[in-house]
């Protein structure tokens, strides 16, 4: 039982010596005078050539993509995806489009209705097809974006 006291006793009195220590150092201010001795002087980097060509790349807007509207799909199509889409730069040059995923409208993978090695896709049948599209320009922005395709089950005029 006396172990314990003096264990106990000396806890206490380191506690209230570092509580006084804590004390002191707050009300004397000596962390506002070491503060002030560390300030870091700011350095402008505007005028260094890799900052400019930083602030270039970072300004400049993302790659868009494009959907022709004007075309009706029909089932049974085969049709090449650069009809259907395009991607354009900041400075309005053509990208090509990516695609990175096909689903129909419930939600089930329909990648097999496109042909990376000609680019093509198929239209089994009639429905909405949502395309997953990415285009990406030569600084490497890119953009992703979903669409939907509606697929028209009428016969072509």
């Amino acid at each position: 039982m006396k172990n314990g006291l003096e264990e106990y006793g000396e806890m206490l009195v380191g506690g209230v010596v570092a509580v006084m220590i804590l004390a002191l150092i707050f009300s004397a201010g000596l962390l506002s005078v070491v503060g002030k001795r560390t300030q870091l002087q700011k350095k402008d980097y505007s005028n260094y050539q890799d900052f400019q060509n930083f602030s270039k790349v970072c300004q400049r807007t993302a790659p868009k993509i494009f959907y022709n509207e004007q075309k009706q799909w029909y089932a049974g199509d085969i049709i090449s995806i650069e009809e259907i889409f395009s991607g354009e730069d900041a400075e309005g040059e053509k990208l090509a489009v990516e695609v990175q995923g096909i689903v129909d409208k419930s939600g089930n993978n329909q990648m097999k209705m496109y042909q990376q090695e000609t680019q093509k896709v198929i239209f089994p049948e009639a429905g909405i097809y949502v395309f997953k599209l990415r285009v990406q320009d030569k600084e490497k922005r890119y953009t992703v974006e979903e669409i939907e395709i509606p697929v028209d089950k009428r016969e072509k005029k």
